[in-house]
This record gives structure tokens, sequence and C-alpha cells, in this order.
């Protein structure tokens, strides 16, 4: 990657939150990681198991980023970008991005109904 976009990159994400919901430790901690690695302050990142716990960090803390499994027992990932639109005042802002190993078409067509900015299929 180019030095310069990469200095932009780190520079916007520096000064941004972002939550991680995965019912998956392994997961949780390896987006964290990557997050950490493209700019995203360690302190600004919450991870979250459970769904009512996520929320509450999006209501409480409002993060630019989400990076969700799609679905989480009986709680879909999905609810939290409606939430996030609500929340932010800016959505041109707003990053949210399903990662799950559910890659059936009912699950992309509803992550495309809901404009997520990346479906990602784990493992990635």
């Amino acid at each position: 990657m180019n030095a310069l976009l990469e200095r932009e990159i780190r520079s916007y994400l520096e000064t941004k939150k972002a939550l991680v919901f995965n019912d998956k430790r392994g997961n949780r901690n390896a987006i964290k990681d990557t997050l950490v690695k493209m700019g995203v302050r360690p302190q600004n990142i919450f991870l979250e198991k459970h769904f009512k716990n996520a929320k509450q960090v999006l209501l409480n803390e409002h993060p630019e980023i989400i990076v969700s499994e799609f679905q989480v027992f009986d709680d879909y990932g999905l609810e939290l970008s409606r939430l996030q639109m609500e929340i932010l005042n800016d959505i041109t802002k707003k990053i949210f991005i399903i990662v799950t190993n559910n890659a059936t078409q009912a699950a992309v067509a509803d992550a495309a109904e809901e404009e997520v900015e990346a479906f990602l299929v784990s493992p990635i």
C-alpha cells in the first residue's frame, strides 16, 4: 500500500471508536488486532459477545465502526446497523462490516438491504 495512503487511513482511524460483536473470542481478538494495526486505538475498541451488551455500548459510545457477526444465537447483527444509523448524526461516517460463516443468499441479501459496507465470509 502506498505510504501516503496508509498514513491517511491511520490518521482517519485513530480518532474512531469501534465495536466488535462476535460470540467467538478468537474472532473478536483477531478483528481487534486488525483494527489496531490499521490505526484504531486499543482503548477505543469494544469487544462484546452478547447482543444486549453490544447494544448498550452502541448507545453509550456511538462507535463509527462496527464489525459484527451476522447472527449470534437469536440476535442479528444487522439490528446494530439500524441502531447505528439512528444514533450517528452523519451516516456517511458509519462503517458497518459483517464477518460471518453464514454466506447464504438470504444472509447476503439481508446485508445488502441494510447498506452494509462489507460482507466478509470467515474464516478470514
